[in-house]
């Protein structure tokens, strides 16, 4: 039989292999009939078990040209009598000196295979590694199909929290699959207590929202640059000149240029906020201060969110100001937008989506740069009728001095509950159950130990 061992003689023996290596797997060659719907259809070898994925290898002796396309071909389909499609599919290459070997069997199991993995989320489909091949023993391979088995949740599948890991009936953590980041957006699938929070924030920056045991509604929300712009960083105000135009100073109250500048979280408890410090016009910079004004605002986005101490997201100045350091301007065409925007950051559903876009790299604080804040996800002020808009205004009026706990205790604070309401119901016209879901969510979001930096939270 020398030189005639065919590949599918090869899939054979690895299938044979594979199957004593993997207790309670159902390891088959050849099969014709395990696609539900397209019989016919033929897998180079399968692996099924109770509780997990079905996996897909395709393999060819190298330098198998085609398998790639043919792995990846096979992720999605159904397999008969399991309940979830193929997640992940092998590319394997076996060594073209195999062909000739006497003992076929006996030459995989001492062989060195090559192999790729394909897996699919909701954008496109992922080679591991991205160039390149794995290599290893049929060991090696067996371990890896046991891996790539585990059923995956995904951030896209909705808040039903992440795919459990145990050791014995311990409990070890979770895994969750998501899309790689892209345009210097953070990675918000990090630093995770509970899966569910991403899966929501995730759906909500797609216009759903989608609350733990809730079906998933319509919210249209757009990023803050699009449905707004952001101001300069601070540098441009009063960096050295030529750069800034102005100095900074005490606040006053016939300041002719005022500022929201610095953080000072016992006077930012409430949404109306006072600027704390003055511009100056640096001379002969006249011309310039003139344009870096036209950037002033009300709204006012926190850039460095510290959960623990600090109750607002979004402030608003009575009068104009320029936004500083901590509080850079956020800009609307139309100023309706100022107080739905003031009342959407500063609930538990504005909070929730600046702790996803942000940078969470330190227990209970949260960064954004003016960059990043232009792809913060939002309430897309524009879809909102001239009813809802001057509804976001009473609800301002409402709260506008009414005390909010910090950020951290938005679970236990009564007035962020009736914010919520207001938003919840009253702006955005959902149900009493939704609102409710909302607190739920709200009790999810400050147990995670980004936000509560392990401070107390009632």
């Amino acid at each position: 039989m020398s030189g005639h061992q065919t590949e599918p003689s090869a899939n054979t023996a690895l299938a044979g292999l594979l199957n004593g290596m993997m207790s309670g797997c159902q390891v088959r060659a050849e099969h014709t009939r395990l696609v539900a719907g397209r019989a016919g259809l033929q897998l180079d070898i399968a692996i099924t078990a109770p509780d997990r994925a079905p996996v897909a290898l395709e393999a060819e002796y190298f330098p198998a040209r085609s398998v790639e396309a043919e792995a990846a071909g096979r992720l999605g389909l159904p397999v008969v009598h399991e309940s979830t499609p193929i997640e992940a599919a092998i590319a394997l290459r076996y060594p073209q000196a195999l062909a000739s070997a006497d003992d076929l069997r006996a030459a995989i199991a001492g062989a060195t295979l090559s192999w790729c993995v394909f897996s699919q989320n909701e954008q496109d489909t992922q080679r591991f590694p991205a160039a390149g091949w794995l290599t290893g023993s049929v060991a090696d391979l067996a371990d890896l199909i046991r891996l790539v088995s585990i059923p995956q949740h995904a951030v896209e599948d909705g808040p039903y929290g992440g795919t459990r890991l145990t050791v014995g009936d311990e409990l070890a953590g979770e895994m969750l699959t998501a899309p790689c980041p892209t345009n210097g957006a953070q990675w918000g699938t990090v630093r995770l207590l509970d899966a569910a929070l991403a899966q929501t924030a995730y759906a909500l920056a797609r216009s759903q929202l989608w609350l733990p045991a809730t079906a998933a509604l319509e919210l249209k929300t757009a990023p803050l640059g699009v449905v707004g712009r952001l101001g300069l960083v601070d540098r441009d105000i009063t960096g050295p000149p030529p750069r800034g135009p102005f100095t900074k100073a005490a606040a006053s109250p016939t300041a002719t240029y005022p500022a929201l500048w610095n953080h000072e979280a016992k006077k930012e408890t409430q949404m109306l906020c006072a600027p704390d410090s003055q511009l100056l016009v640096r001379p002969s910079m006249e011309d310039k201060a003139a344009e870096v004004w036209t950037t002033a605002s009300r709204v006012h986005l926190n850039r460095e969110y510290t959960f623990g101490s600090q109750p607002i997201a979004v402030a608003f100045t009575e009068r104009t100001s320029i936004g500083g350091t901590a509080w850079p301007n956020v800009i609307f065409n139309d100023e309706a937008f100022d107080y739905a925007f003031a009342v959407w950051g500063n609930s538990t559903l504005g909070l929730l989506s600046y702790w996803w876009h942000a940078s969470r790299q330190q227990s209970s604080k949260a960064r954004l740069t003016i960059r990043s804040a232009e792809t913060l996800p939002v309430l897309d002020f524009r879809a909102l009728s001239p009813a809802q808009l001057a509804t976001a205004r009473a609800i301002f009026d409402e709260f506008r001095t009414t005390a909010l706990l910090p950020a951290h205790l938005a679970a236990a604070d009564p007035n962020r509950a009736r914010l919520d309401r207001g938003v919840v119901r009253d702006l955005l016209g959902f149900t009493e159950a939704t609102w409710k879901a909302v607190r739920r969510l709200a009790a999810k979001w400050c147990a995670e130990p980004s936000v509560h930096g392990g401070k107390g939270r009632v």
